[in-house]
């Protein structure tokens, strides 16, 4: 072969290679709403959003969760699996280097006829093989692999910020019952302090039988409100110490209770548009479209013929001691070219299975937004109707301990019955109850908002390394 044969393949080979079948990737386009139905300021800043309760426990329990969770460790190891597949799959840019080393000694038979001669043979050979990367069949592979590794780091990011949203709403609802237990304790100790008056006084045929049975059925009530809501807050206890990869244990330490907690107050929740940038599952799905679509270009690459180029070279000696001298240096190089011819439409299938899966994964990003749009109005909503309620229950616990405190003084003085002071005490009790279980819904409404938003969870690393990157572009 002339120079000018050579030049010819080798601008084939590179004209081949540096083109890559399959369509160019074009971004998912979604339709977004202006501003979101529920009030909000235009403040987009990430945050460490938990601090805004001023609780040390909640945030020593979020930082013992995220390096402790064994569900962050597997998402964390599926990033590594991607990253490390990526690198697999882009060492296919270059060429591979095997050996080979045999050996052999004895007499061989030819047709029957046996040789009275030892014969030997050693064979030390390597070989080095390199598959041309036609019609771009392996950039197409990477850059799957690559948006592969972008997708598993989102959906680990997801795992995370899921996470620290359980933990503030496992915690918010600990305390809910811790509250409702010392209510429920605090209640059983008033109702059995009353009953020993009520007895006292039946004894003396100052009160009636009813108001007897009344009391009796009262404290009985109050003793069976303890233990549910002891159980309650030692299930909200155990389900913190599996979030935290921890065996089931106590709150160590000391804590701000149910009342002690600081109400956040704007919600910084930014415009419709962000969620496409801050969501993890919509940064997750946008990827796994962008690697479905490099996937049809190796679908596609696979219908075209790929060349592999090898070379082998080694030593060949009858003799173990001849096997390093001069004369015993071989070499070799190939090359081969092939191709599909008929494959009963096997590779045009693959192609068409590649672009359906396109089809989906487009779909599941436009899912996903419409799933998150959902769970931001939900959350906005949750955050709003709670708050308004919470100051209502507040008001009507106000009330209804006024009624109650009346009710002691005048059954005291004797002018109302004991089922006035029961009925008084059994709404304040449900008030008080009420109250509790929707100052921790309120609570952790602000947390299923902040993971709704898809951010505010960012460590101040990733912000100084986001701040750094912003100052040197």
């Amino acid at each position: 072969m002339n120079n000018k044969h050579i030049l010819t393949w080798a601008a084939t080979i590179l004209f081949f290679g540096g083109c890559a079948v399959g369509p160019k990737f074009k971004a998912p386009v979604v339709e977004t709403p202006p501003e979101y139905l529920g009030s909000v300021n235009d403040s987009t800043e990430d945050l460490l959003w938990w601090k805004i309760f001023n609780d040390t426990t909640l945030s020593r329990l979020i930082d013992r969760a995220v390096q402790n969770n064994r569900n962050v460790g597997m998402a964390l190891s599926r990033v590594k699996q991607a990253r490390l597949n990526l690198k697999a799959t882009q060492s296919q840019y270059w060429p591979s280097l095997q050996y080979s080393l045999q050996a052999q000694y004895g007499n061989e038979t030819y047709i029957g006829t046996k040789s009275d001669k030892l014969e030997q043979s050693y064979i030390f050979r390597p070989t080095l093989t390199w598959e041309l990367g036609l019609f771009g069949k392996v950039r197409r592979m990477a850059e799957a692999d690559r948006n592969q590794l972008l997708a598993t780091t989102e959906a680990a990011r997801g795992v995370k910020l899921a996470l620290i949203a359980e933990v503030a709403t496992t915690y918010f609802t600990y305390l809910q019952y811790e509250y409702a237990l010392q209510i429920a304790e605090s209640t059983y100790a008033s109702r059995k302090s009353s009953y020993e008056l009520t007895r006292q006084s039946y004894g003396i045929g100052t009160v009636s039988d009813l108001d007897m049975k009344q009391a009796e059925s009262a404290l009985a009530a109050a003793e069976a409100a303890v233990p549910q809501y002891r159980r309650g807050k030692q299930e909200a206890m155990y389900a913190l110490s599996l979030l935290m990869g921890e065996n089931p244990s106590n709150l160590s330490g000391t804590h701000a209770s149910l009342m002690q907690q600081h109400l956040p107050g704007d919600i910084p929740a930014g415009l419709p548009s962000d969620l496409l940038t801050r969501r993890p599952d919509i940064m997750e799905a946008y990827y796994q479209v962008a690697a479905s679509n490099a996937q049809i270009g190796v679908a596609q690459a696979m219908r075209f013929p790929s060349i592999a180029i090898t070379g082998a070279g080694g030593l060949l000696s009858e003799e173990f001691k001849k096997l390093f001298d001069s004369k015993a240096w071989m070499w070799s190089a190939a090359g081969s070219l092939t191709g599909p011819i008929f494959s009963f439409g096997a590779n045009k299938r693959r192609v068409q299975v590649a672009r359906e899966k396109n089809k989906e994964t487009i779909l599941n990003y436009e899912q996903s937004y419409l799933q998150a749009m959902n769970d931001v109005e939900t959350a906005l909503s949750d955050v709003q109707n709670y708050r308004q309620q919470t100051v209502a229950l507040k008001a009507t616990i106000d009330a209804v301990q006024h009624s109650y405190d009346l009710s002691q003084q005048l059954y005291r003085l004797g002018q109302v019955s004991y089922l006035n002071v029961l009925d008084a005490e059994r709404t304040l009790f449900d008030a008080q109850m009420n109250y509790a279980a929707t100052l921790g819904a309120y609570l952790g409404s602000y947390a299923t908002l902040y993971k709704a938003l898809g951010g505010g969870w960012t460590t101040p690393e990733e912000l100084l390394q986001a701040e750094q990157a912003r100052n040197s572009e």
